[in-house]
């Protein structure tokens, strides 16, 4: 008798073990995650709640220069940030204490990666109880989680796939664009200024100022545009074929 109970308690102990390791960040979906700064390998430094004042949601992900599924989807997802990145922002968080700025830099710039790179130095990925890389948590402007994704992807599609379906459920409104707008918009003419894009950026060019209008083109990595009108954080400018469009200011900066 007394051994059966042994071996009932011993049950239950190890039962209740394999619970607590399952637990994991998938374990925190639709919870809200807590503001963290983020010190950017080029110097710059801002939080997950200015990115989510520009951005209808953030993907952070988790990883480590030694890892080959990091490295092998790192260029899908690059590819998808200068699609999406007027709306979808991009942080990568390596987790590996080795992972030191010039390590970083030196990465980044052998791969050709441009969206925002940095160290987990808030430990996010252990107060979530993470285990594996890379794991990508996607977050809405209310800092929800509303994505927990495990594992590397293999294409861009699969991203941009997630992309989509996420923006449909989060996404700002779009029944009304800024254009069209009297009340809630602000338009100032352009006085001459400038506008260059973001090394690394080739942001979508759009018919009007909002992320729903129409795609009418790409602007150029690193080049100056003039501007020629503003209005709610986005750029008019005009494209070496002629063709005016919109640019989100997350993308670009005015210059002199």
């Amino acid at each position: 008798m007394k051994k059966s109970v042994l071996i009932l308690v011993l049950a239950l102990v190890l039962s209740f073990c394999a619970s607590t390791a399952l637990a994991g960040p998938e374990d925190y979906m639709f919870e809200t995650l807590d503001d963290f700064s983020v010190t950017a390998i080029d110097g710059s430094s801002f939080t997950l709640s200015e990115s989510l004042k520009t951005h209808d949601l953030v993907l952070i992900n988790f990883w480590a220069t030694w890892c080959p599924p990091c490295r092998q989807e790192f260029p899908y997802l690059e590819k998808a940030w200068k699609q999406y990145g007027d709306r979808v922002d991009v942080i990568a968080l390596t987790v590996e204490p080795d992972d030191s700025v010039d390590v970083l830099k030196s990465f980044a710039k052998k791969n050709k990666l441009t969206f925002a790179i940095g160290s987990d130095e808030s430990d996010i990925f252990f107060k979530l109880n993470g285990e594996y890389i890379p794991t990508t948590l996607i977050v809405n402007k209310s800092r929800t989680i509303v994505a927990v994704e495990v594992g590397g992807k293999g294409s861009v599609d699969e991203f941009t796939s997630l992309f989509d379906s996420l923006l449909k459920k989060y996404g700002s409104p779009v029944n009304e664009s800024p254009a069209s707008s009297t009340s809630a918009s602000t338009s100032t003419s352009a006085d001459g200024r400038k506008v260059r894009i973001n090394n690394g950026s080739s942001p979508n060019v759009r018919s009007e100022p909002s992320a729903s209008g129409e795609k009418v083109g790409n602007a150029k990595s690193g080049q100056t545009y003039e501007l020629l009108d503003e209005m709610n954080n986005w750029y008019k400018i005009r494209l070496e074929n002629g063709t005016e469009g919109w640019i989100s200011g997350s993308m670009a900066k005015i210059v002199d």
